[in-house]
């Protein structure tokens, strides 16, 4: 789903690497397992069809989830018998699809959302303080994008091509710039609306962060860190060229 995150300098870092072709997961299953005390059982297994995790690798007295090919399942089933196991996820390829199908959802009224009005609480705080609100990041996954409200304003699409280049220098990941509604769709009342009409902030942007729909939501958990160092970067870049 696509949730709007209303953070200041908020990093939601979620992420994946542009592959060449769309990953198919028809047919594979995600599996947790209770580790217990079994680590080394668990271990062999994960070794054995050299499954990737999603949260890690096992350990002691914790859960781990496995991504489960389809052509293994059997012999992983059969192999996993003597430990304790859940589904997570019967078909992955088809929990993808179904996740793709529903990518918006409204409110019923402007901040309505817990989460929400702690955060606008903050920001107007904020815009009430001698300090006022410098910069507002609104990040989201995923289209590895890096927007701006408008196209009329130079120092911003300056600062927006100097934030997909610092990015582009860790590992090569490429985004995109661009006014929001040209670039991704159009969008009004967002975060940034808010913070840059109500809370005077001097600069907002939305960061979409990756991948570009290879994955989409559903992201393998090797790939959060290598975003958030990403897009830490093009924050440093950001914080260094402000005036």
């Amino acid at each position: 789903m696509r949730l709007p995150l209303l953070a200041p300098l908020a990093l939601g870092l979620v992420s994946a690497i542009v592959l060449p072709r769309q990953a198919n997961y028809d047919g594979y299953k995600v599996v947790r397992v209770e580790v217990g005390d079994k680590i080394a059982e668990v271990e062999k297994l994960i070794q054995k069809f050299a499954l990737s995790t999603w949260n890690g690798g096992a350990k002691a007295h914790s859960e781990v989830d496995v991504v489960v090919p389809a052509d293994k399942i059997a012999e992983f089933d059969s192999e996993a018998a003597g430990l304790d196991t859940s589904i997570m996820h019967e078909n992955l390829g088809s929990s993808i699809a179904s996740e793709a199908e529903y990518q918006k959802y409204a409110s019923r009224a402007a901040a309505d959302a817990p989460e929400t009005v702690v955060l606008a609480n903050f920001v107007n705080k904020m815009a009430a303080s001698a300090q006022k609100l410098k910069l507002f990041i609104d990040y989201h996954s995923y289209s590895q994008l890096f927007m701006t409200l408008t196209a009329n304003n130079a120092e911003y699409q300056s600062l927006a091509r100097g934030v997909v280049a610092a990015i582009k220098a860790v590992y090569g990941t490429v985004f995109r710039t661009g006014p929001i509604c040209p670039t991704i769709y159009q969008v009004s009342g967002s975060s940034v609306d808010y913070v840059t009409d109500v809370a005077k902030a001097a600069y907002s942007f939305t960061s979409e962060l990756r991948d570009t729909g290879n994955y989409g939501f559903v992201l393998p958990a090797t790939q959060i860190l290598p975003s958030g160092v990403e897009a830490f970067a093009g924050l440093r870049y950001l914080l260094a060229n402000l005036r």
